[in-house]
């Protein structure tokens, strides 16, 4: 991941991704933010965008993909709540 990437919503910076057979993002990928739990989409530069309202609601239209988007920002979200 190149350095530089920032959250396109809260702008935190962005220096590592995770992913669970340990490749690369690519244009297209998502990603959940660890500071603010948005959703965020890779773009041709492997830079972070906000998605288009088309695309949420294609991710919506896959129920497995939407499930598992969903328990990710709650994972995150929760990570982030003050003890």
């Amino acid at each position: 991941m190149e350095k530089g990437c920032k959250c396109p919503f809260c702008e935190a910076s962005v220096d590592s991704h995770s992913h669970k057979d340990k490749i690369e993002p690519k244009q297209g990928d998502l990603s959940v933010c660890l500071y603010c739990s948005a959703l965020s989409v890779f773009d041709e530069h492997i830079k972070l965008r906000k998605p288009t309202s088309e695309e949420i609601t294609s991710f919506k239209s896959d129920a497995n993909l939407w499930r598992e988007i969903k328990s990710y920002v709650v994972a995150t979200t929760m990570v982030n709540q003050p003890q």
